[in-house]
């Protein structure tokens, strides 16, 4: 057998080692070719968007929050209760005003604001929702104030000159009463509070008022 010139012999040697060379760049070559290919557009995101959760009771955000929708409810007697949510006398109280008024007089001329306070250790947002099932009439609007931001209002509008954190006290508001500036000095309230101007709440007769209201008579001097 004829062997084959040295130089031929050479000549395919190496070019068997460049084949082998390009062999192995080849996959580096192309990884850094899709590196600089742009970036496929994103799929368009199908999420449904995140929907806030109402709160099951409204916050008062400011002092006037509750201005509005008591003076929305002009022509109508109205009630204003400042109450602890984890207060035993509170929850009993107002329980006797959805049972002995609210519950035996179903009249439309009657709306009832109650403010849920933070005013014990125990009082927190889930302590009012909870509490607010003692009162669950229609007619009833409940809010959440952990600042008690009426506060004082309360205090100048039964004209009480202590400053001090005051609740158990249920105000009672005649047809005519406007909310202009603060919260108005009722025609009637009664309350839990020692020391506290206006008399204690009994149920009838604070229910005999709410009738006084709703056929025209006049409210009793809560300060005789």
């Amino acid at each position: 057998m004829r062997r084959e010139p040295r130089h031929v012999i050479r000549f395919r040697r190496s070019k068997a080692r460049v084949a082998g060379l390009f062999v192995a760049a080849l996959p580096l070559a192309l990884a850094a070719a899709r590196a600089q290919e742009p970036p496929a557009p994103a799929a368009p995101d199908t999420t449904p968007a995140a929907v806030a959760t109402p709160r099951e009771i409204p916050l008062l955000e400011n002092r006037l929050t509750l201005r509005e929708p008591f003076n929305q409810a002009a022509n109508k007697i109205r009630i204003v209760a400042f109450l602890s949510p984890s207060c035993p006398r509170c929850l009993k109280n107002v329980g006797e005003l959805q049972r002995e008024v609210l519950a035996k007089n179903p009249t439309q001329d009657l709306a009832v604001f109650v403010v849920w306070l933070k005013v014990l250790d125990s009082d927190n947002e889930a302590a009012a929702v909870t509490a607010k099932g003692r009162v669950s009439d229609p007619r009833v609007k409940h809010y959440w104030d952990p600042g008690r931001l009426l506060n004082g209002q309360v205090i100048d509008a039964i004209a009480f000159d202590v400053n001090l954190r005051i609740y158990d006290i249920f105000l009672l508001y005649d047809k005519k009463a406007q909310w202009e500036k603060r919260l108005p000095r009722p025609a009637f309230w009664m309350h839990e509070y020692k020391g506290a101007p206006g008399p204690w709440w009994n149920v009838t007769t604070f229910g005999a008022e709410i009738d006084n209201g709703l056929h025209g008579r006049p409210l009793t001097n809560p300060n005789p």
